[in-house]
């Protein structure tokens, strides 16, 4: 019994004290600093997510602009080389 009054004063002291409300008031504003930090983390991961998906977009089209240029190439030396030869037969009938 007198050990439990002891606490009992003990809990009493320290309320009077005003220690258990700034012990709350730290928790609680730990507990706001720690909120923040995950909400600033899950927006992050949230950006970063979608920075992966506008990069693998871009591959895709690069992939796609490669592919293009890859078959269009051939196309475009062979109009360039008949281009040339009727440059040159047209040269040739022209100085004659």
């Amino acid at each position: 019994m007198a050990r439990k009054v002891l606490i009992d004063l003990a809990d009493y002291d320290r309320l009077r004290e005003n220690k258990v409300e700034t012990n709350l008031e730290d928790c609680i504003g730990i507990q706001k600093e720690k909120d923040v930090l995950i909400g600033y983390m899950a927006q992050q991961n949230k950006l970063y997510g979608e920075t992966l998906q506008l990069t693998e977009k871009q591959l895709k089209i690069r992939n796609e602009q490669l592919r293009l240029n890859k078959g269009s190439s051939g196309k475009s030396l062979l109009f360039g080389v008949a281009s040339f030869a009727v440059g040159l037969v047209l040269g040739g009938l022209l100085i004659q």
